[in-house]
């Protein structure tokens, strides 16, 4: 049956700060599951389970897309580091991709060697322990029913024959594309990957349309239509457009801001219309019709009135080149552009041919209707200061807000899009006004 929720979750242990990434399929997100690794569990027997907390990083759509996800923000957290977390494999479906190293395979055999010479009776009484135990009627039953089972198909039967004879009984043909481009056909799987690194489960993962591709090597078998992936179905496009106006339509939202050296979180607001633009990228989906975004908008097309510590006043086209030259914070200088800041640094900014930011900003603004966990509602102007008294993260709030949380620490959240008109204005008081252009 397929659950409701599907998410990455990020475990994180209080007393030493490591972290600890997996995927989760639930109906109901307050579980109290916090991982299922090896390591993790060794962990939590020790500190208690009072010391760890389990934040959400991401909710998917289908379940296919988890282990692509799962891979992302491990690499992206580098929590399969033993210094930072307690993931030891790079994620996937569960151990796969997962290879022990020749320093530890060495070290296991050694232990071994030296166990069987120290304690040679041991040995015996464990080889003998074997011999008793598969000398029962229960396992000779168990293994003889086994048997048939695996050899009641007449195919099974030939195919078995002709391995003892030596032969490969219809040996699978695959078509590898490398990450150049070039292709080659091949017929034994096994010895590709070992030669080139590779681990044989993604590649068939690849081959039957489960997964994009591995470490950019793709993969089908020869004879048979390449497949559309699950992942590649699912996944909706976006397109992204480039400071500079250029515009571009993607697959992978998640590689794209890796490349670009973007937040996933951020991008993600963008597409939801929660937020106009993140470092000047815009984001939205193809297949969402109602999202309005302005086609005019070119950020280089500002001019900005700068005024000095000194009180001189100075002309600028490029913002970020002048926070640059003058140690200043690009997202700081925006804000107070905006109007939502009065100065940074002693350094004030204007847009030109934008007389009073501050009425712009005052006469469209965002209200909140908060639901509390005793069920009583109270509706807020400035989310932050919200967030802050209660002790709560605005970004998850906002997630609550577009419905992607259905709470958070049993709070929830509606966002009320308020268009004040004159009327309007005089009903809030001097100080929520205040509240509002600072926030």
């Amino acid at each position: 049956m397929d659950k409701k929720f599907k998410i990455i979750y990020l475990t994180k242990n209080l007393v030493n700060g490591k972290i600890y990434i997996g995927q989760h399929s639930t109906n109901k997100l307050e579980d109290g599951y916090l991982g299922s690794g090896n390591v993790l569990e060794l962990a939590i027997k020790k500190y208690g389970r009072k010391n760890f907390e389990r934040i959400i990083l991401e909710h998917c759509d289908v379940a296919e897309e988890l282990s692509e996800k799962e891979r992302y923000w491990i690499k992206l957290y580098n929590s399969n580091n033993k210094q930072i977390g307690y993931n030891i494999s790079g994620g996937g479906e569960g151990m796969v991709g997962y290879v022990i190293a020749e320093e530890t395979k060495e070290k296991i055999s050694k232990s071994i060697k030296l166990f069987n010479k120290q304690h040679p009776e041991k040995l015996k009484e464990l080889h003998r322990k074997c011999k008793e135990l598969w000398n029962t009627q229960e396992k000779k039953e168990f293994a003889s029913q086994r048997a048939l089972k695996q050899f009641s198909d007449p195919k099974q039967r030939k195919m078995a024959s002709e391995r003892a004879r030596g032969n490969n009984y219809k040996a699978k043909t695959y078509i590898i594309t490398f990450p150049d481009g070039h292709e080659e056909t091949i017929e034994n799987l096994k010895k590709f990957c070992r030669e080139w690194e590779l681990n044989k489960e993604c590649m068939c993962m690849v081959a039957s349309g489960k997964q994009l591709h591995h470490k950019n090597f793709k993969c089908r078998r020869l004879g048979e239509t390449p497949i559309a992936p699950i992942l590649q179905r699912d996944i909706p496009k976006y397109e992204i457009i480039f400071p500079d106006n250029s515009r571009e339509i993607i697959t992978s939202l998640s590689e794209f801001c890796i490349i670009h050296g973007l937040k996933r979180s951020a991008m993600n607001l963008v597409a939801q219309g929660l937020r106009k633009n993140h470092k000047m990228f815009r984001c939205r989906k193809l297949d969402d019709n109602n999202f309005n975004y302005d086609q005019s908008f070119n950020p280089h097309s500002y001019e900005y009135e700068m005024v000095f510590p000194d009180g001189h006043k100075e002309i600028v086209k490029s913002l970020s080149k002048f926070c640059k030259e003058h140690n200043l914070t690009r997202q700081a200088m925006s804000e107070v552009s905006n109007g939502t800041r009065k100065h940074h640094k002693n350094f004030k900014c204007k847009k030109i041919g934008e007389e009073n930011v501050n009425k712009r900003v005052v006469n469209t603004m965002f209200s909140y209707k908060i639901i509390f966990p005793d069920n009583h509602e109270e509706i807020i102007h400035n989310l932050s200061e919200f967030c802050k008294k209660h002790n709560l993260c605005k970004s998850v709030m906002l997630r609550v807000s577009g419905g992607l949380i259905n709470h958070y620490r049993k709070f929830k959240c509606v966002k009320l899009t308020k268009e004040l008109n004159n009327d309007n204005l005089n009903i809030i008081n001097n100080s929520e006004q205040q509240t509002i252009i600072n926030n």
